[in-house]
């Protein structure tokens, strides 16, 4: 798990930066709600195909901008600078379900280009 807590160190969530599906819980370090999900996020068992982020959102106001973030917790799939799908749960469920949400999304854009 890669912790971001800079807008240098998420510079990895940026069009051509990332490898493939990124799973990042978008978090506020003084928020109760964002500690219950970091918790959770901490516990989950992640596919392989995606590399798992936590970004700081206090430390890091480019990207949270760019992602257009505006309350934590949020648990987004990022793929090459663009959030393809978010949710303000964190859960194995929840997850589940924007990875597929995601993948979608992948394979539409991939048809289209």
């Amino acid at each position: 798990m890669n912790i971001l807590n800079s807008d240098q160190l998420a510079s990895t969530l940026m069009p051509g930066q990332g490898p493939g599906l990124q799973v990042v819980l978008f978090w506020q370090q003084e928020d109760e709600d964002s500690a219950e999900a970091l918790e959770s996020f901490r516990r989950m068992n992640w596919p392989n195909e995606c590399q798992v982020s936590v970004l700081d959102v206090s430390n890091a106001p480019l990207t949270t901008s760019w992602f257009g973030i505006q309350s934590t917790p949020a648990l987004g799939i990022v793929s090459d600078g663009a959030l393809l799908a978010v949710e303000h749960q964190c859960s194995e469920i929840v997850c589940d379900r924007l990875l597929s949400i995601a993948h979608s999304q992948v394979r539409d854009l991939a048809a289209r280009g």
